[in-house]
């Protein structure tokens, strides 16, 4: 059994009646709550802080997320008392607060260090898995706007996914950087499967259209319709999407979009989800999100590498420690490929980032395009 242990008010507390973190590669301020078992009528006034204190929640001595109390309720009848808190990561602040840098630009910078600059100001680190990007030349920041938002925009341009850490750092990552346990159908391990498929959100042809200004050298016809075109024929019938692409582009820039898509959204189609005893892998590390596992399961169909979106960490009385894990093709979570308007704000970045999002697709799958 994980010794589970808040730190809250410089007092250290143990002992609860449920606990639940929730992490993801999709979110980049991790979710918490807690409900403690019953406490001294003394404890309650201290358990029972208010929002905004600082607060650590540990699995031994791995932290699981480092926040801030966003909400506490207290439930009192003439007999019991029950009080609980949540909250998020550190990071939340990133996504509500406006940035706090005095100039709104920023010249001769590299995607980290501007990240590291937005951050600093409200107590975040950044923690980067793929190094410091890019030298941007210049690049402007809007009055009012989150620091997030303008950090989600270099990460879309690096080509890079933006979550957190249990320690309340942003973390910039790509897709699938580990790997974890082994899940074959019939362990003891695991409880529950469910393997979902949909194709609400799926198309069998992407076209997107967009455009850009012209030059001496290209005029009207030229610019005016910029456009590309992806499938996917995962149907016989057809099933078109039209895109619009934000911001100037060039053909290449569509196709791109195009097939980012089609990719996505091929990905992003099919999710198991697993119930799993324990919280951490064979290794003794936390079953965090961002790892691929290979799942072996033959009533689905299923014998490869997924990745880990999401991992639901909880605790509770009746079924003790467990994580729910949210799987999907890699393929679904390479991020959008950036538009001509974010390429224009460093140098020399329109190679790389053609580069970085190139061919990542379903094994199964291979984009074809106009």
């Amino acid at each position: 059994m994980e010794d589970v242990t808040l730190i809250l008010g410089g007092k250290r507390w143990t002992g609860w009646t449920s606990v639940t973190v929730e992490a993801s590669i999709t979110a980049a301020a991790r979710s918490w709550s807690v409900t403690p078992t019953t406490l001294a009528p003394d404890d309650a006034g201290t358990f029972a802080a208010a929002p905004g204190t600082a607060v650590q929640l540990l699995a031994g001595d791995d932290p699981l997320v480092t926040g801030y109390v966003e909400s506490h309720g207290i439930d009192e009848t003439a007999t019991s008392l029950g009080l609980s808190l949540g909250g998020r990561s550190k990071t939340l602040r990133l996504i509500k607060c406006s940035h706090l840098h005095p100039t709104c630009e920023a010249r001769r910078i590299t995607h980290y260090d501007l990240a590291a600059d937005l951050a600093q100001p409200f107590g975040v680190g950044v923690v980067s898995l793929v190094g410091d990007g890019e030298v941007i030349d210049r690049i402007r920041i809007q009055a009012g706007e989150p620091p997030f938002e303008v950090i989600e925009r270099l990460a879309r341009e690096w080509g890079v996914l933006v979550s957190d850490t249990g320690d309340g750092d942003l973390l910039l990552v790509r897709a699938g950087q580990g790997r974890g346990d082994d899940l074959v159908y019939g362990s003891a391990a695991v409880t529950s499967w469910r393997y979902a498929v949909s194709s609400a959100d799926r198309y069998t042809e992407y076209k997107c259209v967009g455009q850009r200004r012209g030059t001496d050298a290209q005029y009207a016809a030229a610019v005016a319709a910029c456009k590309a075109t992806a499938y996917d024929y995962w149907t016989t019938d057809r099933e078109p999407l039209l895109v619009r692409a934000e911001g100037e582009v060039d053909d290449a820039a569509c196709l791109r979009r195009a097939r980012w898509e089609a990719a996505s959204r091929a990905g992003r189609a099919t999710t198991l989800t697993v119930t799993e005893r324990g919280w951490r892998y064979a290794d003794g590390t936390l079953k965090e999100p961002n790892v691929l596992r290979r799942v072996n399961w033959p009533r689905a169909g299923l014998d490869g590498d997924l990745l880990v979106v999401s991992t639901a960490f909880s605790l509770d009385k009746q079924d003790g420690e467990r994580v729910e894990q949210v799987l999907a093709p890699a393929s679904g979570y390479d991020p959008e490929p950036p538009t001509k308007r974010d390429r224009e704000q460093a140098r020399n970045r329109k190679a790389k980032a053609t580069k970085s999002n190139g061919a990542s697709w379903l094994p199964d799958w291979t984009p074809e395009e106009d």
